[in-house]
């Protein structure tokens, strides 16, 4: 019934911000019935006008992840950061996705900066614990673990994490 509405709301006449919006949103609707190449289509269009331009490309890394599309999905939360360089989603979902890529510098830039603009969340520093482990590297892995903990304390996440730096690396790793 949204489509329906959407798509007859595109027909009307109206400004191209509010076909934009229409546009958009019947995107969204698209995405959510799995029609994802229907919904790419009015994602541009949408983004033809710069204020849907982060929801646009946070919902096309969305589109990307369905179909394991990495980098392409990577891609996309770039530029999302790019229009919206304080949005801790974003900067938690760019540095899960690089690391999924092994982009391990992107992955681990995104961290520092969600870490100076939200100080106060400690997800960033937990994400950053997993980071170094996933990278073998347990030094730098104690290092923020010794950061998050001067921070936060020592709350229920430190002594899962204290238990994965117990453990052993995976030797696929260094």
């Amino acid at each position: 019934e949204a489509e329906q509405d959407l798509r007859a709301a595109m027909n009307l006449p109206g400004t191209m911000v509010v076909h934009a919006e229409e546009a958009f949103h019947l995107g969204l609707v698209l995405v959510d019935l799995g029609r994802l190449d229907e919904a790419e289509t009015l994602l541009a269009q949408a983004s033809r006008e710069p204020v849907f331009g982060p929801e646009v490309a946070s919902t096309r890394a969305h589109i990307a992840m369905k179909r394991e599309r990495w980098p392409e999905a990577l891609a996309q939360l770039r530029e999302a950061r790019r229009l919206q360089p304080r949005e801790l989603w974003v900067l938690l979902e760019l540095a899960r996705v690089a690391q999924k890529t092994e982009s391990w510098d992107q992955a681990e830039e995104a961290l520092r900066w969600a870490i100076v603009v939200h100080p106060e969340n400690p997800a960033p520093r937990r994400i950053m614990v997993e980071l170094f482990l996933a990278k073998g590297e347990k030094a730098r892995a104690r290092g923020a673990l010794d950061e998050f903990v001067a921070a936060f304390g020592k709350t229920e996440d430190v002594a899962r994490m204290e238990q994965a730096l117990a453990g052993p690396l995976d030797p696929a790793r260094r």
